[in-house]
């Protein structure tokens, strides 16, 4: 309420905008967090991990309700609004899969996921560090899975070129350019600040690079 009585229009949707993506990125990383903290000899993370999986279910109720509630005078917030929190319904699924809760295909997951963060080993950590929170005995399940799709990965016409400087470039001039609204901006850092072994952190290091370069360039543009 303070936000629409106190914001002009523009300014609201742009604060409505940033805190959706703020929330989608900080609920990913506090699991992603407790993952890399756990270690995969105790098995799964929860104690109850279908009781937990519900509870998630409701966290994702109650942010689409507030939400919905701001984006009601919002022209074209709805859609954005969407399409951010649909990423955590992935996250529900993509679990829930791994807990032998839910019949769906993993592989059309992978495809979502991978859509979203351009980068193959990206996404094949984010699915192991899921896995590892709730089947870690069963984590071979998804590297047959990778196994089979991930030259079909590449074919995408999204992910062509993403490793080159050009490419990301154009991934950070996009709607979310203010540090710290983009999921695979989090799960760079949080991959290269983890005290595991990952063989993702090379490569890692170089998209860092390159993205603070990206945002060098942007700096610059704007003040020219």
């Amino acid at each position: 309420v303070d936000l629409k009585e106190y914001l002009q229009p523009a300014l609201l949707f742009k604060a409505v905008e940033a805190m959706i993506s703020h929330t989608t990125v900080f609920y990913v990383r506090c699991l992603l967090v407790k993952a890399d903290n756990h270690c995969r000899m105790r098995g799964g993370y929860f104690k109850d991990t279908e009781r937990a999986l519900d509870r998630m279910e409701g966290d994702i109720v109650v942010f689409k309700e507030f939400f919905y509630g701001l984006a009601t005078d919002l022209p074209g917030m709805s859609n954005y609004l969407e399409q951010e929190l649909e990423f955590l319904d992935w996250i529900l699924e993509i679990m829930r899969i791994a807990a032998g809760l839910s019949s769906s295909r993993i592989s059309d997951f992978v495809i979502l996921v991978h859509k979203k963060l351009a980068d193959v080993r990206m996404t094949k950590q984010l699915f192991e560090d899921l896995w590892r929170l709730v089947n870690p005995y069963k984590e071979f399940v998804l590297w047959n899975i990778f196994d089979g799709i991930e030259d079909d990965l590449h074919d995408f016409d999204f992910i062509r070129g993403c490793a080159t400087s050009d490419k990301w470039f154009d991934v950070c001039f996009n709607r979310s350019r203010v540090p710290g609204l983009r999921i695979n901006e989090m799960l760079a850092q949080l991959y290269l600040q983890s005290k595991r072994k990952l063989s993702i952190k090379k490569p890692l290091r170089e998209m860092m690079r390159v993205m603070k370069c990206c945002h060098a360039a942007f700096r610059t543009k704007r003040r020219g």
